[in-house]
C-alpha cells in the first residue's frame, strides 16, 4: 500500500517501485505479465511501467486517488493487465462495480443479495490461479 496525502502520479510511483521488487511468478500473485498481453510486441517503445502508469492514472481520476493509496500493488497491477487482455475498461469497470453494488445494497428488495454477491466475490478471490495461462 502507499502513503497518504501524496499526489496521484507519487502512488503511482510507489505502486511501480513496489513491482520492480516483486518477482513475477504465482507465490509473489504476479501471474499474469505483459506477455499475456495480446498484441504486445517487443516494438513497444513504451515499456510496461508506461503502459502501467496510464491504466493506474485511469483508475485513480475514475474512483479517486484515495483508492491507490489503499489497494496493494500486485492485485492492481493484475487487474489492470486483465482488463487490457480482455479489452474492458479499467476505471469504468470499478466505478460500475461501485455504482452498481450501492444501489443493489440501498435497495430494500435487493439488499440481502447484494450481500451475498459481495461474499461471492470474497470468496473468489481465494480460488487458484491455473498453474499456465
Amino acid at each position: 500500500m502507499t502513503n497518504r496525502g501524496s499526489t496521484l502520479n507519487e502512488r503511482i510511483d510507489q505502486h511501480l517501485n513496489a513491482l520492480r521488487n516483486t518477482p513475477h511468478g504465482h507465490t509473489s500473485g504476479r501471474f499474469l505479465s505483459f506477455v499475456d498481453v495480446p498484441g504486445d510486441s517487443e516494438g513497444n517503445v513504451e515499456g510496461p511501467d508506461h503502459i502501467l502508469r496510464i491504466l493506474m492514472n485511469d483508475v485513480g481520476n475514475t474512483v479517486g486517488e484515495d483508492f491507490l493509496s489503499n489497494v496493494d500493488s500486485v492485485p492492481l497491477e493484475q487487474f489492470c493487465l486483465m482488463s487490457v487482455i480482455r479489452n474492458e475498461g479499467t476505471g469504468g469497470m470499478l466505478r460500475s462495480l461501485l455504482d452498481s453494488f450501492m444501489s443493489a445494497y440501498a435497495n430494500p428488495a435487493t439488499s440481502d443479495e447484494a450481500i451475498a454477491i459481495l461474499k461471492r466475490l470474497e470468496e473468489l478471490k481465494t480460488v487458484p490461479v491455473p498453474a499456465s495461462n
